[in-house]
């Protein structure tokens, strides 16, 4: 039976690489695809704002980690700050990144 659960516990790290794996393999098709855009965007694009605008996307990201360890402590979770401030990260990127369901089932 520990055989079983460990067989379990295992299979899912190899999903996630997998996942991950064809996500990215999907992302260099598209940009393989549509490579005459992507050259004409990388020669047009104002390099001087990627450093304004990730501090931003920072800061954003930081500031929605922080609401959500407000509104926790609001309703009595009792649980480590810092732990509650990388959930709430985590979860704020797979929002904005894949799904609000994947995040909603995160920070629940």
């Amino acid at each position: 039976m520990v055989n079983i659960e460990q067989s379990r516990r295992q299979s899912h790290p190899k999903l996630i690489i997998i996942a991950v794996g064809l996500m990215i393999l999907v992302g260099a098709v598209i940009i393989f695809l549509d490579r005459n855009q992507v050259s004409q965007v990388w020669g047009k694009a104002k390099w001087n704002y990627l450093a304004v605008a990730l501090g931003f996307i920072a800061i954003s990201y930081f500031l929605e980690s922080t609401s959500m360890v407000v509104m926790l402590r609001v309703f009595g979770v009792n649980i480590n700050k810092n732990y509650l401030l990388r959930v709430g990260f985590v979860s704020s990127v797979l929002s904005n990144l894949i799904a609000l369901p994947a995040a909603l089932a995160l920070s629940l």
